[in-house]
């Protein structure tokens, strides 16, 4: 399947993004690792420990959050030089404009026994994690996220706003606010602080905050939706909802749900101080998938299946992110191709190559990707 010329034409912004240089130092197994890259796709391979997914794993370092393993800052610094801080550094180029993005730990704050990450771009300092989402977009599928429609909700909901964040760097701002309002409020109610304005006040900022995060993730999923609708693909057709009390309210009336979040926090105070736990809002509220047409919940798909459909999920979003997307984003595919059959490996190049965005895939078998050897950068990982 080759990209048709009127979607094409409609992705601009892509096609000179991407990162051109990335530098290791202290990282991991890494004691310094220097690669130059071009915006095509880019293949690593190498045996299993080699490293392979450290190196995804920092680029994912350089968007907000902690990265795709979640990892603890403390945690990526090479065993082998504990007292030496970690550091990334990567040229990342945007229409031919060069810039150097840098993030690690703070030498000073380690000199303190203190662990505090650091982000420069072009040597200052960016100091929210607002202004890094407007700048760089990375997405993921690891084999660690195989288990996501079976595992608890956070995981689906983390996913999702993950996503939400490319198009929507506000998205990251919302949680944060909402997460302080909501530790706020639980502090009140833990104390039997009941003070009508205190608890008002905090209330009208998580209903404001709560129906925001709610909307975006909804329209999210919609282009998600919208987007596998309209491209054919050997991958399965998801559909994606969300599922939850907020969700519901904004279903029953919209123009309202403000309103209405706003009375039930306040209707459900003895409850949740009682309880220990925040009863209503978007944090409780899950990504519900099926497989399409058969409305199979993801779930109840065999595990091929299920990885299957994160693929087409992760598929459909870098689309949406190459149309509609302001900044650079990057997809980081790591050990996915070897458990797809013939059929579904060819969409997949055919899709990393086509899509303009820049992809890192790794692997252990260099025959694999044979395909698209012509099309993409290799890189060669042996064990250190």
């Amino acid at each position: 399947m080759s990209i048709s010329p009127s979607l094409a034409n409609q992705l601009p912004t892509g096609l000179n993004s991407g990162i051109t240089g990335l530098s290791l130092h202290n990282y991991r197994n890494y004691d310094s690792y220097k690669l130059t890259a071009s915006l095509k796709p880019i293949v690593i391979v190498g045996p299993n420990g080699a490293g392979k997914t450290n190196i995804l794993e920092a680029i994912s370092m350089l968007a907000p959050g902690r990265g795709l393993r979640r990892a603890h800052i403390g945690e990526l610094t090479n065993v082998g030089n504990p007292e030496t801080p970690w550091a990334i550094r990567a040229e990342i180029s945007q229409n031919n404009d060069i810039q150097t993005l840098a993030t690690g730990l703070d030498p000073d704050a380690m000199a303190q026994g203190k662990e505090k990450r650091v982000v420069k771009l072009n040597g200052e300092n960016i100091k929210s994690q607002a202004e890094l989402n407007s700048l760089i977009h990375v997405s993921w599928l690891t084999p660690q996220m195989d288990r996501i429609f079976i595992d608890p909700s956070a995981g689906r909901r983390q996913f999702l706003d993950r996503l939400v964040y490319g198009l929507d760097p506000g998205h990251v701002t919302r949680l944060r606010k909402y997460e302080h309002y909501t530790r706020e409020r639980s502090k009140l109610l833990r104390e039997r602080n009941f003070n009508d304005s205190w608890l008002g006040a905090l209330e009208n900022k998580m209903a404001e905050e709560g129906v925001a995060i709610a909307c975006a993730r909804r329209n999210y999923a919609s282009q998600i939706n919208s987007t596998i609708d309209t491209i054919p693909s050997a991958f399965p057709k998801a559909n994606l909802t969300m599922s939850g009390d907020i969700d519901t309210i904004i279903d029953n009336n919209a123009q309202s749900s403000e309103d209405n979040a706003r009375q039930i926090l306040a209707q459900n105070r003895r409850i949740d101080a009682e309880s220990g736990t925040t009863k209503f809002g978007p944090h409780r509220s899950d990504l519900i998938t099926k497989f399409m047409p058969e409305e199979v919940p993801a779930q109840r798909c065999s595990t091929g299946e299920q990885k299957a459909l994160l693929i087409s999920i992760i598929l459909a979003s870098v689309r949406v992110q190459s149309m509609w997307g302001q900044c650079i984003s990057i997809l980081l595919l790591d050990e996915v191709v070897a458990h797809l059959d013939l059929n579904r490996r060819a969409q997949l190049y055919d899709d990393i190559t086509n899509i303009p965005i820049q992809t890192w895939i790794t692997g252990t078998d260099e025959q694999l990707f044979e395909p698209i050897m012509q099309d993409c950068q290799l890189f060669k990982i042996a064990h250190l």
